[in-house]
């Protein structure tokens, strides 16, 4: 991860494209790298992104993912523990 990005780790890489073409539905742009994308931090603040996480899951049909802070500027999107 470079300096000003914004990262989102996936667990599958599916949901890591449908995830990307959410986010440019909103004008944010992500680029895929596997299970990760890459959010230009200049073109969106994190908060804007945590946002967007939050409504992307908010709209699924079944809530099969929670979201984890890891840092100021990534998240990571997992099944919830049992």
């Amino acid at each position: 991860m470079t300096a000003g990005e914004l990262a989102v780790e996936l667990p599958r890489h599916d949901d890591a494209v449908a995830l990307a073409a959410a986010l440019a539905e909103r004008g944010i742009t992500a680029e895929l790298d596997g299970r990760v994308l890459h959010v230009d931090g200049a073109a969106c603040a994190p908060e804007a992104l945590g946002r967007a996480l939050e409504d992307w899951l908010a709209e699924a049909p079944e809530p099969l993912l929670v979201p984890q802070r890891i840092d100021e500027r990534s998240w990571a999107l997992r099944p919830p523990l049992a």
